[in-house]
């Protein structure tokens, strides 16, 4: 599954009517300051449901409608359209090409299509979720947010948060204090995930990610780290969704817009510790939300 195509029209700048057609390999789009390269992520963020004007970079929800300028009359309505390549089935609807639609009008009133019939905002979440293409399973890095992840990479050295990547790295600091309370909790319960995962020593390769697998219970792994790491947890004695969650979201700075997910979410004694089968660490030094 990949996207296949974005439709736009009336949505921020997008006065005209305008597709972008993409192919299953990397894909670009390029051009000059105020273009509106970023308001291709934001249509993107926008079709599959997202809610926060915040996010949006919108001071309220109509105002992702284009607002007019001296040669054109502002429109009253914002549509964008964007449509999946489903050959491969993983969305689970019998459809070659799966489309989303959204529709806001100057009313305030939203409409869903979902392959051009009338749907809730509930359908196209529970269709995607699964997939990886729900607006929470996936994370999109706006402008300024790597010096802002850096930076903070940089400052914060007491995480509960690992990464098979980064388990040797001098940022994983062995002496905080999140360590030594799950390094006792390991102690207590005769485990040690932290001595397993630096032994793997996994590395990103592609092919991994050509495995998928799904549990009796339900869930889903989507690469052979995965299914190693849930495989070791079960050997453990943890059950899915009671003392280790999949695909959780965090809170990685004080901005409460900035969330991102997470793979795995392990219950030590009561302690969340979070777990990340590859990529960059982020400190989350709580579990509310």
């Amino acid at each position: 599954m990949y996207l296949k195509e974005i439709q736009t029209y009336g949505f921020k700048s997008f006065a005209d009517k305008i597709n972008f057609e993409f192919t299953n390999n990397i894909n670009g789009i390029v051009g000059p300051n105020g273009s509106g390269k970023s308001n291709v992520v934001d249509a993107v963020r926008w079709v599959l449901g997202e809610q926060s004007n915040k996010s949006l970079r919108a001071t309220d929800s109509t105002s992702v409608i284009f607002s007019g300028s001296k040669s054109r009359k502002p429109l009253n309505s914002a549509m964008v359209n964007i449509i999946f390549d489903n050959t491969d089935r993983q969305l689970p609807i019998d459809f070659s090409e799966v489309s989303i639609k959204r529709i806001l009008y100057r009313t305030g009133e939203n409409e869903y299509y979902l392959n051009n019939e009338k749907c809730r905002l509930k359908d196209i979440t529970e269709l995607l979720t699964d997939s990886g293409a729900a607006k929470e399973s996936f994370n999109i890095i706006g402008q300024g947010k790597i010096d802002e992840i850096l930076s903070n990479i940089k400052k914060n050295t007491d995480r509960n948060y690992i990464s098979w990547a980064d388990i040797e790295s001098p940022l994983y600091n062995k002496t905080s204090t999140e360590h030594k309370t799950f390094t006792k909790a390991f102690k207590r319960q005769g485990i040690d995930i932290f001595s397993y995962i630096k032994s793997k020593g996994f590395l990103m390769n592609p092919s991994s990610f050509s495995y998928h697998y799904t549990y009796n219970d339900g869930e889903r792994v989507v690469s052979s780290m995965e299914y190693e790491f849930s495989s070791y947890l079960r050997s453990l004695g943890f059950n899915y969704n009671k003392n280790y969650y999949r695909d959780v979201l965090y809170k990685t700075f004080s901005d409460e817009q900035s969330k991102m997910n997470c793979d795995y979410k392990i219950m030590i004694d009561g302690t969340p510790l979070y777990v990340e089968i590859a990529g960059i660490i982020y400190n989350c030094k709580d579990d509310s939300w």
